[in-house]
């Protein structure tokens, strides 16, 4: 899963905190089926990067981080 989200000027923080709402419910959908899948969303990253909110869930995250960033 990703998500990038472009905000508006200094509502980023705002933005961030829904997708950090959205991230625990998805977690809570997937903590019903494979612990690996699981263990993935559970190690999600959810970052801001100038006005840009991004969450990715994936094996190689750290890496798309780089990426954003």
């Amino acid at each position: 899963l990703y998500v990038l989200i472009e905000a508006k000027e200094g509502q980023a923080e705002t933005v961030k905190q829904q997708l950090d709402t959205f991230a625990t419910n998805y977690e809570q959908q997937w903590e019903r089926y494979l612990p690996e899948q699981y263990e993935l969303v559970q190690n999600r990253k959810v970052g801001i990067t100038g006005n840009y909110v991004y969450m990715i869930v994936a094996q190689n995250a750290d890496e798309l981080v780089n990426l954003v960033k």
